[in-house]
C-alpha cells in the first residue's frame, strides 16, 4: 500500500510539473509566487483504528501460563507541522512532522494452569486499561500548488516517509487465586516495545488567506506503511488523516 501511495504522489506531482512546462502559467496571486518558505501548524486525528496484540507466558505450579492482549487503538489526538520551500513556479519541496497519541483498554485471555490438576488449564478473560500507543511520522514531501486565484490556496503532496512506533504491551504478569478456583485475578506489568518502519504519505492542503502572510486551512492525506510492532501479529499502521490549522507564509524580500 505504501509504495502505490508514493507511486501515486509523484506521478501527481510529475504530471503537474509537465503542464506547467508546457503551458504558460497564468499571473497568480503574490502569496504564491513571492513565497520563500512556508509553514502550517494543524492539529487533527486519524479516521480508523490500528489493532495492537503482544503476548506473555510464565511459569505457574510448574506449568506454562500464557496472557495475550488485543486493543484496537483509535486515531486519537493529531499533531503536525509541514514546512516546504518552492524551487521553481508552483513546485516546491517540503516536510512533515506528525505525532498521534492515543489510549484504551486492551482485552486479556489468559490460560492459566491448575493448582490442583495437572493439564487442566483455565480460561480467563479480563481487560487492562490505559494502554498507551504513539505513532511519530517525519516525511519528506514534493509539493505542487493547483493554479487558483484570489485568497484560496490548494497543494498536493506526497513522499516517502518514516514511522515510528512505540506501544505499550504486557511486560509480564501474576496470578492470585480468589474465592472461585475457575477465575483466578490477572495482573500485568506493563512493558513497552518501539519500532521504526518505512512507508509513504499523500494528499492535499487547502487554505484560505486572512491576511497576506496568514491564512486558515485545512488538510486530507493518507499515511501507511507495513508494520509488525510487537511480533505477535503483522498489519498497516496509519491510514486516513485530516485536520486543520493555520498556515504562514513568508514572503520574499
Amino acid at each position: 500500500m505504501s509504495r502505490v501511495i508514493g507511486a501515486a504522489a509523484l506521478a501527481a506531482v510529475l504530471t503537474a510539473t509537465s503542464a506547467y512546462a508546457q503551458t504558460p502559467a497564468a499571473p497568480a496571486a503574490a502569496s504564491t509566487y513571492n513565497e520563500s518558505f512556508f509553514l502550517g501548524v494543524s492539529a487533527g486525528g486519524l479516521m480508523n483504528t490500528t489493532l495492537v496484540t503482544s503476548q506473555a507466558t510464565a511459569t505457574i505450579y510448574n506449568q506454562n501460563a500464557a496472557v495475550a492482549e488485543r486493543r484496537d487503538v483509535s486515531g486519537g489526538l493529531l499533531v503536525d507541522v509541514t514546512a516546504g520551500k518552492p524551487i521553481r513556479g508552483r513546485l516546491a519541496v517540503g516536510a512533515s512532522v506528525s505525532l498521534r497519541s492515543a489510549t484504551s483498554d486492551s482485552a486479556l485471555a489468559a490460560s492459566v494452569p491448575h493448582p490442583l490438576f495437572f493439564d487442566a488449564p483455565r480460561t480467563v478473560s479480563t481487560t487492562t486499561p490505559g494502554m498507551k500507543s504513539t505513532q511519530t511520522w517525519v516525511g519528506l514531501l514534493a509539493m505542487y500548488t493547483l493554479p487558483s486565484s484570489g485568497k484560496v490556496t490548494v497543494r498536493i503532496f506526497g513522499g516517502p516517509a518514516v514511522a515510528m512506533v512505540k506501544h505499550d504491551t504486557i511486560g509480564a504478569f501474576t496470578v492470585t487465586e480468589g474465592t472461585s478456583i475457575a477465575q483466578p485475578t490477572i495482573a500485568i506489568t506493563k512493558g513497552s516495545v518501539s519500532k521504526s518502519f518505512i512507508g509513504a504519505i499523500g494528499g492535499f492542503d487547502l487554505s484560505f488567506r486572512v491576511i497576506p502572510s496568514i491564512a486558515i486551512g485545512a488538510f486530507v492525506r493518507y499515511s501507511g506503511a507495513q508494520a509488525n510492532v510487537t511480533g505477535a501479529e503483522s498489519g498497516t499502521i496509519g491510514g486516513l488523516e485530516s485536520g486543520g490549522g493555520v498556515r504562514f507564509s513568508f514572503s520574499k524580500k
